[in-house]
């Protein structure tokens, strides 16, 4: 969970081949977008990989809801879409977690 219109937790997607092996040659940018829930989703939202793994660590959605899911393409995959997660309001304390996706080439 996250606090809306504060940072979120970091996001972490990594590139996976057929055989669930990191990619760590790819070198397209990944993009993220909100996938479901109400508000807008601010901060970098395409970043370029480092070694297979692509990190966003300036998103934030600015409406409290249960319903979000977060999507990520990159050139050359399938792309991926996380489980869902809630928004809380201010008066709420966060957890810090990592969120990790696969997306695969």
């Amino acid at each position: 969970a996250a606090v809306e219109g504060t940072t979120m937790p970091v996001v972490r997607v990594q590139v996976l081949d057929s055989a669930n092996a990191v990619q760590a040659g790819h070198a397209n940018n990944c993009v993220i977008s909100k996938a479901s829930g109400s508000g807008t989703l601010s901060g970098t939202l395409t970043v370029a990989p480092s070694s297979g793994v692509c990190t966003w660590s300036t998103l934030s959605i600015d409406t409290d809801d249960n319903d979000y899911t977060l999507a990520v393409t990159s050139t050359d995959t399938t792309g991926a879409t996380s489980g869902i997660f809630s928004i809380l309001d201010a008066a709420t304390p966060v957890v810090p977690e990592t969120t990790l996706m696969r997306i695969m080439q």
